[in-house]
């Protein structure tokens, strides 16, 4: 493969400011400023008696600061600077993001650090925001796709295990949920030494260094709490169906990877590849074969992802109703086929451009790039460039890539659907 196609790309600044890791990518040629800051928190790290907490810490972390007493100065201050703000809580994870004209770096530093650190978290909005997360779990818990993924995890994965429970949490433990709690685990959490900060756009360096020095230097130490590492206990029933009244199936195969913890980056570029070989695109085997061969499905992709030290391959695809076992013993040939027989290299060549191009394409997005960067960052501990990508995947040979599947692939599936009629009835 020709490298010479992909531009280099410089490497972000990292260092560590008071317990806190911080990443800076200056571009002088934009006008915006990106700004994420994530924390080591989020529902995998709450009890059974804390359920939603962290999800309600972040909704009130908008409702008034030290600095800034309701939502409304808030508003006015963002708006009057034309900062836009949210934030998000997941499994492993709190998010803040701000985005910002680069003339407006230090009114958004002053934002963040109230935000984050000097919230206030008043009595007077806790019950409107119990409200707000009442609906909003009503909202997502009771749609059929959130009920069949929740199916799909407690199966895989065991029905108490950890990483099936939602940010969004339980309404019994939000109901009673309190300031002083929040409060609680607000300090406990809510450290340098859980967060990661990613800063890139039009800034000075040395400026916004030594104001998260500052904003970081009062806070009390603590040593970093990480995430339980839970082996999940999967069901041995290894079929799902919720019925939901459509015309046709959700058909949804995953595969358990296990100990992904010990991979290498090289192991998972191999991954990256294997999936887009699969079901990436319009070229893909199972594309080619149930689409345009067959004309057994309008769609089917492969996607993968992973979760602390297990990760999940999937097929997914809708299909008719009475076509269900046809097509998943061809998703099963075509598969077999692919890890049994070399693959072609000009297949392998047209991957690795493919990814190194889309790689390099997120480069144009000041967004794409603070999310690139910093979730490299939080989730693994380190920095790749897109270049580095290119140069390991051109490394990589096509039996690295059928032997990273063999490696789940050739076990059982849990196969999945979701449709008017149970597929899987006389299985």
């Amino acid at each position: 493969m020709d490298q010479t196609v992909f531009d280099a790309v410089k490497k972000p600044f990292h260092t560590v400011v008071h317990d806190a890791n911080i990443l800076l990518y200056p571009m002088e040629e934009v006008r915006t400023v990106v700004i994420r800051v994530m924390f080591h928190a989020g529902s995998w790290y709450e009890s059974r008696s804390q359920l939603g907490l962290f999800h309600l810490l972040e909704h009130m972390s908008f409702q008034g600061t030290a600095l800034f007493p309701n939502i409304e100065t808030l508003n006015e201050f963002e708006e009057s600077h034309a900062i836009s703000s949210n934030a998000v809580t997941s499994g492993r994870s709190i998010v803040y993001l701000f985005k910002l004209p680069y003339q407006s770096i230090e009114p958004a530093l002053t934002l963040l650090e109230e935000r984050i650190f000097n919230p206030t978290f008043p009595e007077s909005e806790l019950q409107r925001e119990i409200k707000v997360i009442t609906q909003e779990y009503k909202d997502l818990n009771f749609s059929p796709s959130r009920l069949f993924e929740k199916k799909y995890s407690k199966r895989m994965l065991g029905p108490s295990h950890i990483y099936n429970q939602s940010p969004i949490g339980s309404l019994e433990t939000i109901s009673k949920a309190t300031c002083a709690g929040l409060r609680s685990l607000h300090d406990r959490f809510i450290t340098p030494a859980q967060m990661v900060v990613g800063v890139v756009g039009r800034f000075d360096c040395d400026h916004v260094l030594e104001r998260f020095s500052t904003i970081l230097e009062s806070r009390t130490p603590h040593p970093r709490i990480n995430v339980p590492i839970i082996p999940p206990k999967p069901k041995q029933d290894q079929y799902i169906w919720h019925k939901m009244a459509s015309k046709s199936t959700g058909l949804v195969l995953r595969w358990m990877i296990t100990d992904t913890d010990q991979w290498t980056l090289r192991q998972e570029i191999a991954l990256n590849l294997a999936s887009y070989l699969i079901g990436g695109s319009h070229q893909a085997r199972l594309f080619r074969e149930l689409r345009q061969r067959l004309g057994l499905v309008y769609s089917i992709d492969s996607d993968y992802w992973f979760l602390p030290n297990i990760g999940i391959f999937e097929v997914a695809a809708s299909v008719a109703n009475d076509q269900v076992d046809e097509v998943v013993a061809v998703i099963n040939q075509v598969l077999n086929s692919f890890i049994s027989e070399p693959i072609p290299s000009e297949d392998v060549d047209r991957a690795r451009k493919y990814m190194g191009l889309r790689t390099m394409m997120r480069f144009d997005s000041i967004s794409d790039i603070a999310d690139m960067f910093l979730t490299e960052l939080f989730y693994e501990d380190r920095i790749v460039v897109p270049q580095e990508y290119v140069q390991i995947a051109s490394m990589i040979t096509e039996d690295e890539i059928r032997s990273i599947l063999k490696q789940f692939l050739l076990s059982r599936p849990y196969l999945g659907a979701i449709s008017s009629q149970n597929p899987w009835k006389n299985k």
